[in-house]
């Protein structure tokens, strides 16, 4: 069909976080081969998140890096 265009919607990983979860034992689990500091930035960012605290029950979007 000519003149359609399509976009790609970012499809994320989504974790709730449990008793003892913090942002670095997240990213040992879902950062493999990148930078933790980074990878914990774009969590905050892509979460709207004040700060790096997280509480059990919270539903996070992960990066798809």
């Amino acid at each position: 069909v000519t003149g359609v265009q399509t976009c790609a919607l970012p499809i994320f990983q989504h974790v709730t976080v449990q008793s003892g979860d913090t942002l670095w034992r997240l990213a040992e689990t879902h950062a493999a081969g990148q930078d933790a500091r980074d990878w914990i930035a774009s969590v905050v960012t892509l979460n709207g998140l004040t700060s790096v605290d997280i509480q059990p029950g919270q539903e996070l979007a992960l990066p798809n890096n």
